[in-house]
């Protein structure tokens, strides 16, 4: 024991206490160090964290952007075939007019009326499909343009998805009318007969002018037999009633008539109009009915297409994930096999081989062990600075290491090293930093 102590103050005194204080009576002085590695892990960590957070909420908002455009380009088409088929069906109404098939239907009083009902009754007019197809084709426009940047940061507003919707809802709505006025239209001309002369039948339109023009004479006509009914019968009334009663009451008990006439006609047409607009509000409630139901269903495929683009982020997310650990995996396999490369095992030669001191201790241990890479840690040898790589040379000139292989420097403390031997001692710290806790797994290296 004392001869171990004796050789102990022989050794190269200058060159440690240059670099600090004597390895061999070196302390665990690392504790601030290993905070600072271990705070900047957990920046790391949360720098990360915080990357990816803004990756998943980055391609959330472009999805549901994607998404509302998606819609978009679906109401866009729904108007696209709303004014095709508007445009088809009120072609055919015309080319009714003069066509065969226009004449079948006027030979039927039936179907004839049922033409003229549709003709008069259209879902919408041309103008205002067109109005809203351009206001949904400037919002898409607008989408994919933003689509185009590389970080979408714009999200759609409530104000456009009820716009949306409602586009939607109404488009639906007039296509499933427009459908029912085709079946009336092919049952109709179903129904027409079959059998017929074209050179000899007149046109719907010509039928058409016919009954206006018989239409007006019938009123004319109406109107003058009542006319003269009223008049005739006034005339009567008024006689009998100056036999009876003098002329002043007689006119008086024709004027009660007229009256009673104009208070009856007046409370037909009354009726008439209350007929019309009971008609009118069951259109309505019907209309509004179907639009309840369309829009349910555009509310449950909204809510199956967010629940599919949640499942399409996780899946993306745990893929990401998998591909981090695949390359984390690759890199590890790089380093084990670095660890075992030639040039790395002589350079670290000093450390790889077994002996019977470690950092820290001046005592030999019971076990013959690689050099232990905590203790280097503690003893703060992995220090990227100048107190570093004195505590590592340290390590690899203390000669009172006798088993492993000792490094001969050409100075005795740190300022008389030459520059190659600065980098050299640099690159061996840089290879335990950075292979370390592999070359502890590989068994090279003591925990």
């Amino acid at each position: 024991m004392l001869n171990r102590i004796t050789y102990i103050q022989r050794a190269p005194v200058a060159l440690l206490a240059a670099c600090g204080l004597l390895f061999a009576f070196a302390r665990p002085t690392s504790a601030q160090s290993t905070d600072a590695i271990d705070k900047s892990e957990v920046e790391a960590r949360k720098a990360e964290r915080e990357r990816r957070y803004k990756e998943i909420a980055d391609a959330q908002t472009r999805q549901e952007v994607e998404d509302f455009s998606a819609s978009i380009k679906e109401t866009c088409e729904l108007l696209a075939r709303l004014e095709t088929k508007s445009t088809a069906l009120r072609d055919r109404l015309q080319a009714l007019l003069t066509d065969d098939d226009g004449k079948r239907l006027a030979q039927d009083d039936i179907s004839y009326h049922a033409y003229l009902d549709l003709r008069d009754q259209p879902i919408a007019s041309i103008r205002e499909i067109q109005s809203r197809r351009k206001n949904m084709d400037s919002i898409l426009d607008g989408l994919q343009a933003e689509l185009k940047r590389l970080n979408v940061g714009w999200v759609p507003s409530p104000r456009l998805r009820q716009e949306m919707d409602e586009n939607s809802t109404w488009a639906k709505s007039r296509l499933d009318q427009l459908e029912r006025q085709e079946s009336r239209l092919a049952a109709i001309l179903f129904r027409a007969p079959k059998e017929l002369d074209p050179v000899k039948a007149v046109t719907l339109e010509q039928k058409i002018r016919q009954e206006e023009a018989h239409q007006v004479e019938s009123w004319a006509q109406a109107l003058i037999r009542g006319e003269a009914a009223a008049k005739s019968e006034s005339e009567k009334t008024i006689f009998d009633a100056a036999r009876a009663a003098g002329l002043e009451r007689g006119n008086e008990e024709a004027n009660q008539i007229r009256e009673a006439r104009r208070a009856e006609l007046a409370a037909l047409r009354a009726e008439f109009e209350a007929e019309i607009k009971r008609r009118d509000a069951e259109s309505q409630r019907l209309l509004a009915e179907a639009n309840r139901i369309h829009a349910d269903e555009i509310a449950q495929l909204r809510r199956e297409l967010k629940i599919a683009s949640a499942k399409r982020q996780a899946e993306d997310v745990r893929a990401e994930i998998e591909k981090q650990d695949v390359l984390n995996a690759a890199d590890h396999e790089k380093k084990k096999q670095r660890c075992h490369a030639a040039e790395v095992k002589q350079l670290l030669a000093p450390f790889l081989a077994e002996g019977y001191t470690q950092p820290g201790s001046v005592e030999q241990q019971y076990n013959k062990l690689p050099i232990s890479y905590s203790k280097l840690v503690s003893s703060g040898a992995l220090n990227p600075d100048r107190h570093g790589l004195c505590q590592l040379l340290g390590v690899v000139t203390w000669k009172g290491d006798k088993v492993r292989p000792r490094w001969k420097m050409s100075g005795r403390n740190f300022e008389q090293l030459s520059p190659e031997e600065i980098e050299r001692t640099k690159k061996v710290q840089q290879l335990l930093i950075e292979l370390g806790p592999t070359l502890v797994e590989e068994k090279l290296l003591s925990p």
